[in-house]
């Protein structure tokens, strides 16, 4: 697995992107990021960055009621490994900021999702053995609610409900959410990870991108020589249990 110079084909992204209004935003910071990224990838074929700013999704089935959506941002750490172990990281988190004002208070809103990748579940090389053990079983690529951003943001003081929320009467809602379920996924870099964040929060911008012939064929190329050998060793016991882990029986 190779996928080129990495750093290289994200700049060819970032004219593409300079292009349209939405997400001149996100075209500028990879052009800021490109000397980063181009040392991480020289030194460890890694690119890795957080925040990167790109659409929101529409204000729509929102909960709470009366919410509305003020942005969308990206973080992505992916590494290339060797043939033992092609991909060392693939990951992604989003982090989607929104508010609510009411007559009695504002609220500073957030929700996260994640693509995860767990790669060292997979047994090691002749040995038979996983490198590490999860209490619960996780595919080596997965989808899952929450993250580290969600982590960091209920921490922060103001976060409700809290153990010291004084209510006259009666009980706060709010939505419980949990670390599963960890559903099984195609791996993605960087540039996979913006054109599928692009796709599910504007997808009359994403249409505009996909009839871009150099933005086409930028995400095919990637599809490929990721997606392409991912797909094909699903066909092999041996890979298939490797890349959607434990839970596999056959």
């Amino acid at each position: 697995m190779s996928l080129g110079e990495l750093p290289v084909r994200l700049q060819r992204l970032e004219r593409t992107l300079r292009r349209f209004p939405e997400t001149k935003r996100a075209a500028e910071f990879l052009r800021n990021q490109k000397s980063v990224f181009e040392e991480q990838w020289r030194k460890e074929r890694l690119v890795k960055a957080r925040s990167l700013p790109l659409p929101p999704p529409r204000n729509q089935a929102l909960h709470p009621v009366g919410c509305e959506i003020r942005d969308c941002y990206l973080s992505f750490k992916f590494q290339l490994g060797d043939d033992d172990k092609p991909l060392v990281h693939a990951d992604f988190q989003v982090r989607i900021v929104g508010d609510m004002v009411t007559d009695e208070a504002t609220f500073e809103l957030e929700d996260h999702w994640r693509i995860d990748a767990d790669v060292d579940y997979a047994p090691k090389k002749g040995s038979g053995k996983v490198a590490s053990e999860a209490r619960e079983p996780h595919p080596s690529f997965h989808f899952q609610r929450g993250g580290h951003a969600q982590d960091e943001f209920v921490q922060k003081s103001g976060f409700v409900p809290s153990g010291n929320t004084v209510l006259g009467g009666g009980a706060w809602k709010a939505l419980m959410q949990y670390p599963g379920p960890r559903m099984p996924t195609l791996p993605f870099d960087p540039i996979l990870a913006i054109d599928f964040c692009i796709a599910q929060n504007d997808g009359p911008l994403w249409k505009r991108l996909r009839d871009t012939p150099e933005y086409r064929n930028l995400i095919k190329a990637n599809q490929i020589e990721l997606w392409k050998p991912f797909i094909e060793g699903l066909a092999v016991p041996t890979a298939r249990k490797k890349w959607l882990g434990p839970t596999v029986a056959f």
